[in-house]
């Protein structure tokens, strides 16, 4: 039987521990920095807690892919605690975010890339209903003032 040379080869079926001495790549870092994230505290939590973790809970396939998820959800627990709690009924319409919120979405925000259309028009359209200030703030962050 003859090899196939164009077969992909198979992934890794098992995972590794976390090394003692990891640091965030470049790649991991600037993901982290995009959500807007202290990297290097973040790091060490991420670090102590899976070096700490016992048992195949402390086994990952992908750690790339682990440190996205252990980000987005700092993310979400800081923006959550940022943020005070509101309670709608079922036939509330959401209200206008507060300006904090204005600012970690438009931080985000690429020209021409993802922006959620209950936000209402882009940012660059000149209809944003952002505060002028955070337009203002955004444009100069991305070149555009």
């Amino acid at each position: 039987m003859t090899p196939d040379l164009f077969a992909k080869p198979e992934p890794p079926r098992r995972g590794s521990r976390l090394p003692a001495d990891w640091k965030p790549s470049l790649e991991a870092r600037a993901f982290a920095q995009q959500l807007g994230l202290d990297v290097d505290a973040v790091a060490d939590q991420f670090r102590d807690y899976w070096i700490a973790r016992a048992g195949a809970g402390g086994v990952k396939l992908d750690w790339l892919a682990t440190w996205r998820n252990w980000c987005r959800s700092t993310a979400e627990r800081k923006g959550a605690a940022q943020s005070p709690r509101r309670q709608f009924n079922q036939f509330s319409v959401s209200p206008a975010p507060i300006e904090t919120e204005w600012w970690v979405r438009l931080r985000t925000y690429k020209p021409g890339k993802w922006w959620s259309p209950m936000w209402g028009p882009r940012p660059e359209s000149g209809q944003c209903h952002a505060p002028r200030h955070e337009i203002a703030r955004w444009k100069a962050l991305v070149g555009l003032a």
